[in-house]
C-alpha cells in the first residue's frame, strides 16, 4: 500500500528518522543517510526495475537491518500469540484448598497454574502423559522425600505413580501435561 506525500516517522536503533514520501523513494531509504521508513524501503525495492543499473544496491549490513525491521513489524502484527496476565481471571476450584487456571490446551496437552493453600494436599495419582512442573512461589512437598522450592523443576513420568503433593505454607506452580482425571487419583 503506497501512500505518497505524507511524512512518516520511524525509530531505528533508538533514533527517530523522518522521511517525506515521494515517488523517488530511492533517495530516502538510508543508503546515503540513516535508514528511513519501511514503506520507503518497500517502495525502493518495487522501483528497482524502473531505476536501472544506476540504483545504489544496499550493503549486506543495510539489507540485514531492512530485513530485521520488516520482520519485526510482521511479527508484531501477528495475533496468533496468547498472553495471560496474573490479574486475568480463570481460577477454578479443583479440590479442597486447590485452584487451577488453564493457560493453554492443544492436542491433549495443557499448560496450567495450580495453587495450593497452606496445608492443602493432592492424593497419589498417575498421569497419562509426562507432566512437567516448575514451582513459582512457595515450597512443594512430593511424598516424604522431595521438597521443591521456587524455581525448582520436577517431572512426573507417564504412567508412574506420583506420590501425594502438599504444602505447609502454600505454593503456586506451573504445570504442563494432562490434568489428572478422577480415575487417575488413587485415594
Amino acid at each position: 500500500m503506497l501512500n505518497f506525500g505524507r511524512r512518516n516517522r520511524d525509530v531505528v536503533d533508538n533514533r527517530t528518522y523522518e522521511c517525506e514520501r515521494t515517488s523517488d523513494a530511492s533517495l530516502k531509504i538510508g543508503i546515503q543517510s540513516p535508514p528511513g521508513c519501511v514503506y520507503c524501503v518497500m517502495d525502493t525495492f518495487e522501483s528497482m526495475d524502473r531505476v536501472g543499473d544506476d540504483f545504489p544496491v544496499p550493503t549486506a549490513e543495510q539489507a540485514r537491518r531492512i530485513k530485521r525491521r520488516v520482520m519485526d513489524r510482521v511479527a508484531d502484527a501477528d495475533d496468533s500469540h496468547r498472553t495471560v496476565n496474573p490479574e486475568d481471571g480463570g481460577w477454578q476450584p479443583f479440590s479442597r484448598g486447590v485452584q487451577l487456571k488453564v493457560l493453554n490446551e492443544c492436542d491433549g496437552i495443557r499448560s496450567y497454574l495450580l495453587r495450593l493453600e497452606a496445608g492443602a494436599r493432592l492424593a497419589p495419582h498417575r498421569h497419562p502423559i509426562d507432566e512437567e512442573c516448575v514451582v513459582l512461589e512457595g515450597v512443594l512437598q512430593v511424598g516424604t522425600r522431595i521438597e521443591i522450592r521456587a524455581g525448582g523443576y520436577h517431572i512426573a513420568r507417564r504412567g508412574a505413580l506420583h506420590a501425594s503433593i502438599s504444602t505447609r505454607e502454600g505454593v503456586t506452580m506451573f504445570l504442563r501435561g494432562a490434568i489428572p482425571e478422577v480415575h487417575h487419583v488413587l485415594d
